[in-house]
């Protein structure tokens, strides 16, 4: 027997958290500040907006964000092996708890969590599985990272974000301290979509940019999160019943409902397609004729799916890729 308790969810979540939701369907769960009755993500104070940027540098493993780790069943859910900063948290603090007494310094390289701890100390191992974790983490986000990344594109998601001073994080953080000011001074303005890159995006540092604008500290309100990327993949349950304002799941429960067989022709599969325009574009070959890429995409959709889409439907998905990248000689 399993007890629910419902949660309340943010008003606005970082981008991120966004990011969570889409590719691994985690819930955005509202945080107060211990001292205030203020929600984390709404509160100017430097201290948040700063740890909410931590530069523009990608993602390499920082262990002070411990909201972003993945959990087995997550990472699982997505054909990952285990997250290492999980794994490194954990045995730093099993050791923290054996040796708590003891006035020597932690020794890492006397954990004995795995048959080589003799000869690679925590810190190396986790240097080198982290390497080798973040090409497969980024190519399993690359598809819900690509829809979000449309959805904001085409205004279907809006954000806000703190517009910096400059390009480059060191020179904009220079810039406001030369005159007294810090990131929470900022303004948070509206984030236009034709400003949305995909190259620009850094989603561990909740920032972006482009060739003119760098903002950070990027939030989206939740009900249009949830508007734009709503839940329908939820598997019923069975065997549920409320109990007061909690939800109780007996053993049996875990056994999903039989799914109704959907009817009439199957939706075309234009996430896949928006994959497959990212992809060409990052490849650069994408036709430089709009015209020249519908044809392409009806040929692709025919291969990939067996599907035959409309040519001026295929065009209205491209018109925005074409609009923003490609200077079309014949003006499509």
């Amino acid at each position: 027997m399993r007890f629910l308790k419902p949660v309340e969810l943010p008003k606005r979540c970082m981008l991120n958290e966004v990011l969570l939701w889409v590719a691994f369907r985690r819930v955005p769960v509202a945080m107060r500040s211990p001292e205030e009755e203020t929600e984390v993500r709404d509160a100017e104070e430097d201290m948040f907006a700063y740890k909410g940027y931590g530069g523009y540098a990608g993602y390499t493993g920082d262990l002070s964000d411990s909201e972003s780790f993945l959990d087995d069943a997550e990472c699982a859910a997505l054909n990952l092996p285990p997250d290492p900063r999980t794994t490194y948290v954990k045995e730093e603090e099993k050791w923290a708890t054996d040796n708590w007494e003891d006035e020597q310094e932690s020794q890492p390289d006397m954990l004995e969590w795995r048959p080589n701890y003799e000869q690679e100390d925590l810190d190396t191992w986790f240097e080198r599985v982290m390497q080798a974790w973040m090409p497969k983490y980024l190519s399993a986000i690359e598809y819900p990272a690509t829809r979000i990344y449309m959805a904001l594109r085409e205004g279907k998601l809006t954000a806000s974000g703190k517009l910096l001073p400059d390009l480059d994080r060191d020179k904009a953080l220079e810039s406001l301290e030369t005159v007294d000011q810090r990131i929470c001074d900022l303004e948070t303005l509206g984030i236009p979509p034709t400003f949305w890159s995909f190259r620009g995006i850094d989603w561990w540092s909740n920032a972006a940019r482009s060739d003119h604008e760098h903002y950070c500290w990027i939030r989206c309100r939740t009900e249009d999160l949830l508007k734009a990327f709503p839940a329908e993949d939820g598997v019923p349950l069975s065997g549920a019943e409320k109990i007061g304002d909690d939800l109780v799941l007996h053993e049996d429960s875990q056994k999903p409902l039989q799914a109704a067989r959907p009817r009439g022709r199957p939706p075309f599969d234009w996430d896949a397609f928006h994959l497959e325009v990212t992809d060409l574009l990052m490849k650069g070959t994408l036709p430089k004729k709009k015209e020249a890429a519908i044809s392409y995409f009806q040929d692709w959709f025919n291969r990939a799916a067996k599907q035959d889409p409309k040519r001026t439907a295929i065009g209205d998905k491209l018109k925005p890729y074409y609009d923003r990248f490609v200077k079309s000689s014949d003006g499509n």
